[in-house]
């Protein structure tokens, strides 16, 4: 899939991704080990980590730059290519109104579309509470919410501390 960009739209792409806090390793760039690898998989496997972070419900502005820039990354890496689409939080709340006035769920199904795998805990993930986190949010999200601090009063994992 290609999105073409003129150099302005570009620019005007990588600033906002910056201000997204996006990170976009090119193929090969770095290398990282995330727990044990599949038994088909060699040891020494390049994995390429996409990240986002503060996306704060940024869908009118930063909706067609972003998926374009994943999907052409991604396909930078081929087949074979190993990676992972990551968020370290705050994926909603303090939204823009687009994504705001519905209860961020333009945000979750674009994030959703676009293959976020798992997600650190934000603190405007809990902006509408416990419950609404773990109840309307996490059912509409494809991706896991982990936190390793984070318990309810009796003790008990109110998050996911690791990858189930």
């Amino acid at each position: 899939m290609s999105c073409p960009l003129s150099r302005r739209a570009a620019r005007v792409a990588a600033t906002s991704l910056t201000g997204l806090g996006l990170v976009l390793a090119p193929a090969g760039a770095s290398a990282l080990a995330v727990g044990p690898l599949p038994a088909q998989q060699a040891a020494g496997t390049t994995v390429t980590l996409f990240k986002i972070n503060d996306f704060h419900g940024r869908i009118s502005s930063n909706a067609k730059p972003l998926a374009c820039m994943l999907t052409e990354q991604r396909a930078a890496l081929g087949t074979s290519g190993n990676s992972a689409f990551l968020s370290a939080g705050d994926n909603i709340g303090a939204s823009e109104f687009a994504s705001y006035i519905q209860d961020d769920q333009p945000t979750i199904d674009y994030l959703n579309a676009l293959g976020l795998q798992a997600s650190a805990l934000g603190n405007h993930e809990y902006d509408r509470g416990q419950d609404d986190l773990t109840g309307r949010v996490e059912t509409a999200a494809d991706w896991t919410y982990l936190a390793a601090n984070i318990d309810n009063a009796d003790g008990t994992r109110a998050a996911t501390p690791t990858p189930s």
